[in-house]
């Protein structure tokens, strides 16, 4: 018994150094800096290109990276759904291997406020996972704390799925809505009382500090304060952003950003406010996408950030 015991024991053993050391390696991905950008169709390098674009599935229906890409490097980071907090964790480790890089970080109504994925519950365990397998080579001790308090057994799961997946760290979704449009009679049809319960329950009551992601944000600012970055409010419909009902937030945020010589901010909110340009409510399709790109480069703003 005590020999079947101690061969347990060594083999447990054996096992848990391999999947640690398969971890370890792991936390090396980003530094490969080889990068598939789907929206553009290129394989590009961290290490040489000039700027990043961080969001969500705004940003990522919304800019049209191989337009951008005809005048200058781009690499469109975002990922669907990712809240606020991955995104930052990303452009940390970025910075470090490409000091020169430009950040551009999309701050749309719904990322004004605390992301529920970052805690776990039995209603998003599948994306609260899919975000820490996606992402976890970017986090801190601190981090790895943070989430394994929220959920040891899920956390560590999505861990060791995330071992051998590619998906984040070496390439993107394509993520283009070409045929639908908004129509007036979908829109009233829309019960807004039912919406605006559905996508708050999205948004997590768990911080004591509702500005939880906003303070890191400031906190990237200032530790980089020789890089350049721009904030960009996408287009958003009327009744999307009522739904959040935070436009005074970012204005607020606009205010103090401006201590910084080193941030642009652009609002285009309420830049494209026809439905014809819209897929759904939080989304652009093709035309507007391509309306908006257009929008964007030709902002002086814009070519001035770019051409730092």
């Amino acid at each position: 018994m005590k020999t079947l015991y101690k061969n347990f024991f060594k083999r447990s053993s054996q096992v848990l150094i391999i999947i640690f050391s398969f971890f370890i390696l792991s936390l090396f991905k980003p530094h490969l800096g080889i990068f598939y950008d789907k929206n553009s169709d290129k394989i590009k390098s961290i290490y040489t290109t000039e700027i990043g674009l961080y969001g969500d599935s705004q940003l990522m229906a919304g800019i049209n990276s191989k337009t951008l890409n005809l005048n200058y490097n781009i690499i469109n980071f975002s990922q669907s759904e990712i809240p606020l907090f991955f995104s930052i964790k990303k452009i940390n480790k970025h910075l470090k291997l490409n000091n020169d890089l430009k950040i551009i970080i999309d701050l749309g109504s719904n990322n004004l406020t605390p992301n529920n994925l970052l805690h776990w519950s039995e209603s998003n365990n599948i994306s609260f996972q899919e975000h820490i397998s996606n992402n976890y080579y970017y986090l801190s001790l601190k981090d790895y704390s943070f989430f394994l308090k929220s959920s040891l057994r899920f956390s560590i799961q999505a861990i060791l799925k995330g071992i051998f997946k590619i998906k984040g760290v070496f390439y993107n979704d394509l993520f283009v809505f070409n045929k639908k449009q908004l129509s007036e009679d979908y829109i009233k049809k829309i019960d807004i009382n039912i919406l605006t319960k559905y996508i708050l329950n999205n948004k997590s009551s768990e911080f004591s500090n509702e500005n939880f992601e906003l303070d890191i944000l400031i906190e990237l600012f200032e530790r980089n304060n020789n890089n350049h970055f721009l904030i960009l409010h996408p287009p958003e419909i009327n009744i999307f952003s009522d739904i959040f009902n935070n436009q005074n937030k970012f204005d607020s945020i606009s205010k103090v950003l401006k201590n910084f010589d080193n941030i642009t901010v652009l609002n285009y909110r309420d830049s494209i406010t026809e439905l014809k340009y819209y897929n759904d409510l939080a989304h652009l399709n093709k035309i507007g996408r391509d309306k908006f790109t257009q929008m964007l480069i030709s902002n002086q703003k814009f070519k001035d950030f770019a051409n730092k």
